[in-house]
């Protein structure tokens, strides 16, 4: 039998002794700033959406990015705007309040999602003509607390 070969990790450690970490990633984690094991551990996400304590959409902070969990409850049609462009809408809401969401050029989002089924939305959300919008949004089925981060270009996806 091979004897195992065990190195001993430090913070100081360069990231090019981590098992799986060749000279093409140690490059890339060069280029992030990430020269030891210390700068690889405390290198934490630009941002992140926490989905374990969603708001309810009265509680919403405006303008600010957040979650709340929502019904939906009606998906009329999309419709066609001057200049070719989709809108698709729908309305959810929770026991309090409503809230309207549209998507430009997506009919995609909509269509998977089902009436009377609650979902996360994340966005910055708003009153605007006393109904409560969402702008910049994104939806998800109910999930636990993850981290959004961008993946640094040149690093495959897991």
């Amino acid at each position: 039998m091979p004897a195992e070969h065990h190195t001993t990790l430090t913070p100081d450690t360069p990231v090019r002794y981590l098992k799986g970490v060749g000279p093409k990633t140690a490059e890339r984690f060069e280029k992030l700033g990430i020269v030891t094991l210390a700068d690889l551990l405390c290198h934490y996400p630009r941002r992140y959406i926490d989905f374990s304590r969603p708001y309810s959409i009265a509680e919403a902070p405006p303008d600010t990015e957040c979650v709340v969990k929502a019904e939906v409850f009606a998906k009329p049609a999309g419709r066609i705007l001057p200049g070719g462009r989709r809108m698709e809408r729908i309305t959810a809401g929770d026991d309090v309040s409503s809230l309207e969401i549209t998507w430009f050029n997506n009919p995609y989002a909509t269509q998977k999602l089902e009436l009377g089924q609650e979902y996360y939305f994340q966005g910055c959300f708003a009153v605007r003509w006393s109904t409560r919008r969402c702008a910049r949004r994104h939806r998800s089925p109910p999930l636990p607390s993850r981290p959004s981060t961008p993946r640094p270009r040149g690093f495959p996806a897991p």
